[in-house]
Formats: structure tokens, C-alpha cells, sequence
């Protein structure tokens, strides 16, 4: 089960690696952050505007695989 505690769209003052393709959010770039409980444990997740784009005919509350899918798509690698 996933509970959403916090989500909001952020420009990054640093670098991070977006959950869904692994590939890295530069400095500057907007992103999306997400912060909650998935099967029971804390997570705090990043998006590329893209990649966030991909998963909304995906139902993230089965779950995915980090990094596995190609930037802005539901592709896998």
C-alpha cells in the first residue's frame, strides 16, 4: 500500500537521480518530488518532468522497477 505524505514540483539546487529512468535531474531543472510510505517504509522519490509525464497511465500503487525505464517512456530498457 502507498500513502502520499508530501508531492510537489522543485527546481533542483543540486543533482539527483529520477526513480523512474536512473538517469540524472541537473542543477536548475525542474523536477518532481514525491515523499510517503510504500509497504510501510519511508521513501522520498524524484521525477524528471518527462518520466513523471510516463507514469500517469501507469498504476504507481503496484509498484514499478527503479531505473528501468527509458527517459519520458514506459519502455523498459
Amino acid at each position: 500500500m502507498t500513502t502520499t505524505i508530501a508531492h510537489e514540483w522543485r527546481k533542483a539546487r543540486k543533482a539527483h537521480r529520477c526513480i523512474w529512468c536512473g538517469e540524472q535531474i541537473e542543477s536548475g531543472e525542474r523536477y518532481y518530488h514525491w515523499r510517503g510510505i510504500f509497504e510501510g517504509d519511508p521513501q522520498s522519490n524524484d521525477w524528471h518532468k518527462e518520466c513523471n509525464a510516463a507514469t500517469e497511465a501507469w498504476d504507481l500503487r503496484d509498484g514499478f522497477e527503479p531505473y528501468c525505464h527509458k527517459r519520458g517512456s514506459q519502455e523498459e530498457r
